[in-house]
Formats: C-alpha cells, structure tokens, sequence
C-alpha cells in the first residue's frame, strides 16, 4: 500500500513538473511575450530559467530516492559530473535544458508511454489555445508583433515569436498525436490521413517552415508506408543508422567548403534563402568546432549569423562533447523503440533528425517529448523475463 501510494505520488510529481517546464518555457521563451530582438526580454528568461533549475532539483530528488541497477547509476553518475564541470567551469558542453531532458528522460519509466503521449498532447493543446487567446485579445506587447516575410510572400507566426517556432510546435503535437492514433487508425485511416494532409498544407502555407514541410513529409509518408509488414519489421532495426547519417549529412551541408563557385552549393544555398553560406561565413571567419563547448555571441536570434542547423549549432556551441551527447539522445531513444518493435516512434525519430539539418529547434522543450515517450518502455521493477514485448509494452503502467 505504501509502495504504491508512493508511485503515485512520484508520478504527480514528474507530470506536474513537466507541465510546469513546458508551459513556462513556450509561453515565456516561445511566444510573443519575449521579444528576441530586444534586450527587453531578459526578465522572461531569467524567470523561465529559474524554473528549470527548480524542475531539474524535483528531478534529482525522484531520480536519486529511487532504485537503479549499476549500469544505470554509472550513466546518471556520468551525466551528473559532465552537467557540474559544464555548469561551473563554464565549458558549454550541456546546457541546464538538455540536462534535464536527461533527468526527465531517466525518470522516465513511472509512466507508459501512452499515458505521458496523451498528457503532453492536452497540455501542448491547452498552450496552442492560451496562445491563440492572448493574440486575439491583444494580451502581447504590441512592438512584439513582428511581420515576418520572405521575398513577396508573408509568413505568419500568430502568437510566436517566429513562424518556424509556431511549425515546429504544431509538428511535436502532430508527433503525440499520431503516436497515440496509431492503434487506432485501422478503424479511422482515411479520415486521419486528411486530417494529416490538411494541418501539413496549412501550416506549411501559413508558415512557409522549410523544417516543417520536410519533417512533415517524413511523417506522412510513414504514416502512409505503415501498412508495409516489411518496413514495418525494418526499419525500427536501422533507425539509429539512418539518425547517424542524418548527423553526417547535416555537419557536412554547415562545415564542407564547397565555395560559393560550386553550382550544388549555389544551388543548395538558394533554397535555404543563404542559410549555408552564412554557416560556412561563421566557421571560416569566426569559429571552429572544438572539443568542449565556447561562447558564441554571434550566433543568435539577435546577429545576422543565426545557424538554422541543429547539428552544426550544437557543435560549435557545446562541441564535439555536446554533439556526441546529442547524438546518444537519438541512438538511445532508437533503441528503445526498437525494442518495443514501435514503427511510428522511429518514424518520429527522423522525422526531427532531419528537421534538425534545416533548423535549429531539437534543444527546445516542446521537442522534449518523444525522446522521453522513448524511454517508457523500461520497466524497471519488473524481472526482464515477465517483461511485456512487443506492442504491449506500451501499456505495461498507465497513469
């Protein structure tokens, strides 16, 4: 009884903790409350950030008044003294979100991956309509209300602080969503396609998210391909291949000096509105990757050398440390999804791996969630011989 009223108790703690992080972080970083293009928006992130301290000490104390195995008490002893010399000694190499996305990630298995999919749906649903609301009745700071264009066509950012903040907050609810209507979509297919098709195509036109029109594709067309036994089978067993690869394509379209006299640079570089350029402008001129992590005043939301690539962002931010840290992240969720056998979970996966070659948007909390749905498949108070596999492990606990 006082096990299980504990659990319980554990488990209101993690989601409540959750929620708190993730409605803070949007509403104050995300939406138009902060304004990135001024240093008016300072109390915002202080404020969002003394939140996630507050969120990562709850997180400590769950993950360490708990029960782990050697294996798991080295990986959390590991990342707790790369996140204190990185935090004290200034070495950039994890930042406090990504670490507790770490901690979120290890405390994982209190719930299924169900029960965590549906609570981070409505919350996200429930921020989309609080955003919405205070656009509507001019609860923003008006100067907040940037008109963002490219070339003739306007984009629309309704509520964020940028259209591609709106597309990839759209594309982690699709990701939930999806996730959850996979076991259903047998009754409901065709309807859930259109549905699919319309939010793509309207976002996409709303937005004109290069990120979201790719990320978006990949996940209609796996939801399109899931009725294929065969990739159905492989590829929950090549996603961590085809993540790494992922990585390599997207460090090498930032630091491969083509020169601008190349025509698939020239080519690629007018896709991405320069974007390429600019990013082989920062590495020849400004910074070089490193092992640990530097300061990188020049690329933000406020200088013209913003990197729209997560991969080559992390690696001149947090170096080769903090991109081998990033890269885990992906490898490990993979492998959790596959030992699960769960096919939409790996499409999900690519799905923001390439998302992550054109913008820089992984590192946010609303992208938290799959990688920590990833992680309920882990049921740690169980024998590994009564465990559940295959689909059924996804309802091994409910909340």
């Amino acid at each position: 009884m006082f096990l299980t009223l504990k659990n319980r108790l554990y488990q209101y703690v993690y989601v409540l903790s959750y929620i708190v992080f993730l409605a803070s972080s949007v509403i104050l970083l995300n939406s138009q409350f902060n304004n990135v293009y001024s240093a008016k928006s300072f109390l915002q992130w202080k404020i969002a950030g003394i939140v996630t301290l507050i969120v990562i000490f709850v997180q400590i104390v769950l993950l360490l008044t708990r029960r782990h195995g050697l294996k798991q008490w080295s990986v959390i002893g590991l990342m707790l003294i790369i996140f204190v010399l990185s935090y004290f000694l200034k070495l950039n190499v994890i930042t406090s979100t990504l670490f507790l996305l770490f901690l979120f990630m290890a405390n994982a298995d209190l719930l299924s991956e169900n029960a965590f999919a549906t609570i981070d749906l409505a919350t996200k649903l429930i921020i989309l309509v609080v955003i919405f609301a205070f656009l509507i009745f001019h609860v923003f700071p008006s100067q907040n209300a940037i008109s963002f264009t490219r070339g003739t066509s306007t984009r629309y950012a309704i509520g964020f602080t940028h259209p591609n903040v709106l597309s990839g907050f759209i594309l982690s609810i699709l990701c939930s969503a999806l996730l959850l209507l996979q076991n259903i979509r047998k009754h409901f297919t065709y309807l859930i396609y259109a549905l699919l098709l319309v939010v793509y195509l309207v976002i996409a036109y709303l937005t004109g998210s290069r990120g979201f029109m790719v990320a978006g594709a990949v996940l209609i067309l796996g939801f399109g391909l899931s009725y294929s036994k065969r990739i159905v089978r492989w590829l929950p067993k090549v996603t961590w291949v085809i993540v790494s690869l992922t990585f390599v394509i997207g460090i090498g379209i930032g630091m491969v000096a083509w020169g601008s006299s190349l025509p698939l640079f020239n080519t690629l570089n007018n896709a991405l509105s320069g974007r390429p350029g600019q990013q082989l402008t920062v590495i020849q001129y400004f910074y070089s990757p490193k092992i640990i992590g530097q300061n990188l005043p020049l690329l933000g939301a406020r200088s013209n050398l913003w990197v729209d690539n997560t991969f080559l962002f992390i690696l001149l931010s947090a170096g080769f440390i903090g991109l081998m840290l990033l890269l885990a992240l992906f490898i490990g969720s993979a492998y959790k999804a596959k030992q699960d056998n769960n096919y939409f979970l790996c499409v999900i996966l690519i799905a923001l791996a390439v998302q992550g070659i054109i913008e820089t948007q992984l590192t946010n909390a609303y992208m938290f969630a799959p990688f920590i749905y990833a992680f309920t498949q882990v049921v740690k108070d169980v024998p590994k011989r009564q465990r559940p596999v295959g689909r059924h492990a996804r309802h091994a606990r409910t909340f």
